[in-house]
């Protein structure tokens, strides 16, 4: 029925998590009934007729809801308090961002000579290619980003609403249709992290599937966890510890690679339990064993390269930002007719979700040019691709 995002920092995954709410199938027939109707429309006796619920779900469903500030209430009638495209909403997207991925795109291509002299300068560039550096460097840290600040600085769109329990994120809603599935979801511009201390775990690519990636995994467990008995406290409290526990692992994973970019080893040389980590990153593709070593299986970003990337961003940004300006201006004045609108969501944080529109558009189109690699689709998970960032000089 819905599909559901989230931008920014979501926090642990527990009754005040975006998707631990979003992702039960009533609360998504909910928000799509909502989102039908104009704000303040729809009150609990409305839904219970038209879901065929009882009034105890019904009630529940609202109290998470509210809980994580997605709905208002008002007199007892209800708005979203957040970004929901219905399948009308992405045809007049389609429509409008038609053409702006071939006109950023082309002017990145202008430039190509410029971005060369900062890509040459990465320290992976003796291993990997230029076009799987820019893509990782441009689709990635740049458009899904630095762009963020960028732009945000410059109050172009929303970049962080505070939410309960001392998060911070924006959530994005799409009727689950085959139009989203053909535009949406097939668009390069989703950045799975995984943040512990110096080290991010990263992969960048499109929506289409579950990827096999540190973070996607850790959140497909917390949902079988979550699910797995019938003792919903418990689980709540095992959660907590299974995440630290996942923490402790992947710092030592970071260590283990920081370790293997400095000197070469064989997989004898390290203790049994450094193994299972070892054999985890490698199961993760994070890792290879090659002639009896274990070489470092994806392109490593170090402090210095973000330094470089900072430059190529600012660079690169400045050069785009004439021509994105005027299209969000555009798009305030033409928004009316959109769902978000209608429920008196910000524009500022609907264009939020038009960016990562237009910059997955403008990668297709890089992609198509044959700028940037294009990333193998694998059945059930889409096409993406993995990097690791470390924040410290070598």
């Amino acid at each position: 029925m819905m599909k559901f995002y989230f931008y920014g920092d979501s926090g642990v995954y527990n009754q005040y998590h975006p998707g631990y709410v979003l992702n039960q199938e009533l609360l998504s027939h909910i928000i799509f009934e909502l989102a039908k109707n104009n704000a303040y429309v729809l009150n609990k006796e409305k839904l219970k007729k038209r879901l065929n619920v009882n009034e105890d779900k019904l009630d529940n469903c609202f109290h998470q809801l509210l809980r994580i500030n997605a709905v208002d209430e008002k007199e007892g009638y209800f708005k979203l308090n957040f970004t929901v495209f219905l399948e009308e909403d992405i045809l007049y997207l389609k429509e409008y961002l038609k053409n702006i991925g071939i006109k950023l795109g082309n002017r990145i291509l202008s430039l190509r000579n410029k971005i060369d002299d900062y890509i040459n300068r990465l320290s992976s560039y003796k291993y990997y290619s230029k076009e799987r550096l820019l893509y990782h460097v441009i689709c990635d840290q740049i458009f899904d980003g630095l762009a963020f600040d960028f732009f945000g600085e410059k109050k172009i769109f929303c970049v962080s609403k505070k939410q309960p329990d001392n998060r911070d994120y924006i959530i994005f809603g799409y009727e689950d249709c085959d139009l989203e599935r053909s535009f949406s979801n097939q668009l390069l511009c989703s950045s799975n992290n995984y943040f512990i201390d110096d080290y991010t775990f990263n992969s960048f690519g499109d929506s289409n599937g579950n990827r096999c990636d540190i973070y996607r995994y850790f959140r497909l467990m917390d949902k079988v966890i979550e699910q797995g008995t019938p003792f919903k406290n418990v689980n709540q409290a095992y959660l907590y510890l299974n995440n630290k526990s996942n923490q402790k692992m992947m710092k030592r994973c970071g260590e283990i690679i920081e370790t293997l970019l400095m000197k070469p080893f064989k997989l004898k040389d390290f203790v049994e339990e450094d193994k299972k980590y070892i054999n985890f990153l490698i199961e993760m593709n994070y890792l290879k064993l090659k002639d009896s070593y274990i070489k470092v299986n994806v392109p490593v970003f170090n402090k210095t390269d973000l330094e470089i990337i900072k430059q190529l961003s600012d660079f690169i940004l400045n050069e785009i930002y004439d021509i994105l300006k005027q299209v969000f201006m555009e798009f305030e004045k033409d928004a009316n007719q959109l769902t978000p609108i209608k429920h008196h969501v910000d524009v500022k944080e609907v264009a939020n979700e038009l960016w990562h529109q237009i910059f997955g558009l403008t990668n297709q189109y890089l992609i198509d040019k044959k700028y940037i690699d294009l990333p193998i689709y694998k059945e059930g998970e889409g096409r993406y691709l993995k990097s690791f960032i470390i924040n410290k000089c070598y």
